[in-house]
């Protein structure tokens, strides 16, 4: 069992040959044997090496390289490439020697952050069926990319042993922030309370008009202190 530590790049290997289905170098759960080699894999676990009791071959030499610079992601990064080969420049990401082809057996985790918004997709093109991105759970290969996606787990990346193509670069869009909730509604004002009664009237002065009645008076009035009761009274007939 090989341990792996933090920061290891991709495996470069000097000499592969083991028997073939029998005698396996298990990298990232992968089985190699045979002339099949985890050349320009980044591990990400242990690495375990048996052989079963015949057969014997010339065996395997692989050796570790860094892992590749980056441009560190800006604070509040949206994502952020924490395992493999694939590069990153401030809020977008490319496969591996992007413009140019990437290589065989290589493999990249995307780390998404909270804040991430859909993906703009500046270019596209893999090998169909074989080297695939992955985002939510949906493989996304050939031509067919994930523009406009918003992923909300960790994108993968992973190429097989065979075909390159010019690879992709995605770039992180921002979140669209939730509108803003709408004011609660003004409480009531309570209603004005009833007007009191009018205060008394000075002598000699008319008092104010608050009391109006109902029925065959109009426009009545009690009298108030010191004015006379009086009413007049209009009547239409024929005697």
């Amino acid at each position: 069992q090989i341990s792996v530590p933090e920061g290891m790049g991709p495996i470069s290997v000097e000499a592969f040959d083991t028997e073939g289905n029998h005698d396996v170098l298990t990298v990232n759960g992968f089985r190699y044997h045979g002339s099949h080699a985890p050349d320009g894999i980044t591990p990400t676990a242990d690495i375990t090496w048996s052989s079963d009791g015949s057969e014997p071959a010339q065996g395997w030499k692989i050796c570790a390289t860094p892992a590749p610079h980056t441009t560190a992601a800006p604070a509040g990064s949206t994502w952020e490439v924490v395992v493999g080969p694939c590069t990153q420049d401030g809020s977008c990401i490319s496969s591996p020697n992007f413009p140019n082809q990437y290589d065989d057996r290589q493999s990249c985790l995307i780390s998404v952050g909270e804040s991430m918004g859909p993906i703009s997709v500046e270019a596209f093109a893999t090998e169909s069926n074989y080297d695939v991105l992955t985002v939510n759970g949906e493989q996304y290969h050939g031509q067919n990319s994930p523009d406009g996606v918003t992923p909300t787990s960790d994108i993968m990346w992973a190429s097989d042993y065979s075909v390159t193509r010019s690879g992709w670069k995605m770039c992180a869009g921002s979140a669209t922030p939730s509108p803003p909730s709408p004011a609660p509604a003004p409480a009531p004002s309570p209603p004005a309370p009833a007007p009191g009664p009018s205060p008394p009237g000075t002598c000699g002065v008319k008092g104010p008009d608050d009391t109006p009645w109902g029925g065959m008076v109009v426009n009545g009035q009690p009298a108030s202190q010191c004015e006379w009761r009086w009413q007049a009274q209009l009547r239409v007939g024929t005697s």
